[in-house]
């Protein structure tokens, strides 16, 4: 017994038994702390709790650290107890020494048994394992990610949503104004019926554009609540909010190597490592497999004699099997496994191609917007002293009251394509976070 013990010993340190600790706790990058809202901050945290999709990427990781226990178990010798109990009668032409007479026999041993990896069949499905496991966690850090940015962009679509009906409720109140004022012009004369109709469908044109924003704040509002993984929420708190604009400072040089961090592309990173190891694992199905057994334990016909000395028995078992025939079934599953070794390759360096595509895209995008909404706002600052310059004119005289109106309604206009400006910034600058799994050094400053 203690010889098979020293021996097993040896074997475990020969066959290079490491123990791989894997580390699930790591959080992601909170990226969306940037835009400095509290609120937001705390729907993120709680949608990062509750998320549906996130639950079951949580799952699929205990899952897979599981399977990694288990084939680590799978290297280790195994202890098991057995225990057995008969009565029997021989044949007539079995000579024992209860011949043709009922006789008992009582056996209770501990058996260990352990195979040997001698080919490292079982090291390296450990090895993947490990690999599958740390796959589903840059899985689970992905899904993070992902819904992280579509609470944030669903948090900033509301803001800008009511922000924009609030305008448009302006923007219709001041086109009745109008349409009241043209009406009184045409009851004298001064305009005719068509141009009269002209100003009533302004008026429609802004209550069709009203429901349409209303209709969008409900399909947001709805969006958030299922990424919360809850019935409601304060809308209140949102809708009390401006959206402002933004201005986040990325590097002028971004390290591609920071792609390389992405959990996606670690995902397959891994994926594709595990495959290779899969790999060996079938070779090793072309050599024989060795285990060693033994037992010490107790034998007798009589119960009550069972567990004295003279009933004690040992024994210890070598044992070798050696694929001759299998019909082609190692074979085929190296073959087998090398092709899902290139696909996983192929995954990768579409992942990796994936990555940089939309770096480069989301990269191009934010400096496009940001260009846009700069001369959005100086558009807006000059329909707004505009503005003023015509209510100031009206006071004097020098313009009628129509003329300020149609000033304040170009000006309403600036606004709301500022706000849609302004939401564009914000998705971008989302998308280059989520790029970047939120690896990247920047300065956030809101105007």
């Amino acid at each position: 017994m203690r010889i098979l013990l020293i021996l097993i010993l040896l074997l475990q340190a020969c066959s290079s038994n490491k123990v791989y600790q894997v580390s699930t706790n790591a959080e992601i990058i909170s990226f969306w702390e940037k835009f400095e809202d509290k609120y937001l901050n705390d729907l993120v945290k709680e949608g990062l709790k509750s998320n549906n999709d996130i639950l079951i990427a949580m799952v699929n990781v205990n899952k897979a650290q599981s399977a990694l226990h288990i084939s680590e178990a799978d290297r280790l010798p195994r202890i098991d107890l057995a225990a057995s109990g008969s009565k029997k009668r021989d044949s007539e032409n079995m000579k024992t020494t209860f011949f043709h007479r009922p006789y008992n026999s009582f056996f209770f041993s501990a058996v260990i048994n352990y195979q040997i990896d001698l080919w490292g069949k079982m090291a390296n499905a450990n090895k993947s394992a490990r690999e599958q496991l740390l796959a589903l966690d840059s899985t689970k850090k992905s899904v993070q990610i992902t819904i992280a940015s579509e609470i944030s962009k669903a948090y900033f679509n509301i803001i800008a949503l009511d922000n924009k009906i609030s305008i448009y409720n302006e923007l219709l109140s001041i086109t009745e104004k109008l349409y009241d004022l043209q009406n009184k012009k045409f009851k004298v004369g001064n305009i005719d019926n068509i141009e009269l109709n002209n100003y009533a469908s302004q008026i429609h044109m802004v209550n069709s554009q009203l429901l349409d924003l209303k209709q969008q704040l409900v399909y947001q509002e709805t969006s958030l609540k299922i990424l919360l993984g809850r019935k409601d929420f304060d809308q209140e708190i949102i809708r009390s909010k401006k959206l402002n604009q933004v201005n986040i400072v990325f590097p002028g040089k971004i390290p591609s190597k920071l792609l390389l961090e992405r959990p996606d592309i670690l995902a397959a990173e891994h994926i594709l490592k595990s495959a290779k190891y899969n790999v060996k694992v079938a070779r090793a199905d072309y050599f024989p497999e060795i285990s060693l057994s033994n037992f010490i334990g107790f034998g007798s016909n009589s119960l009550n004699n069972l567990f004295k000395t003279p009933s004690r028995n040992r024994g210890i078992l070598v044992e070798s099997t050696v694929p001759v025939i299998d019909f082609g079934r190692t074979k085929n599953n190296v073959e087998y496994t090398k092709e899902v070794e290139s696909q996983s390759l192929i995954e990768y360096q579409q992942t990796v191609r994936i990555a940089f595509g939309e770096a480069i895209n989301s990269l191009s995008t934010y400096k496009t917007i940001q260009k846009d909404l700069a001369n959005l706002s100086d558009n807006e600052k000059l329909y707004s002293r505009s503005f003023k310059l015509t209510e100031k004119q009206f006071k004097i005289g020098f313009v009628d009251y129509i003329s300020v109106i149609e000033s304040q309604k170009r000006f309403l206009y600036s606004k709301i394509k500022i706000v849609n400006s302004s939401l564009l910034s914000v998705d971008s600058t989302i998308n280059i976070f989520k790029t970047f799994a939120g690896n990247i050094k920047v300065d956030a400053t809101n105007s």
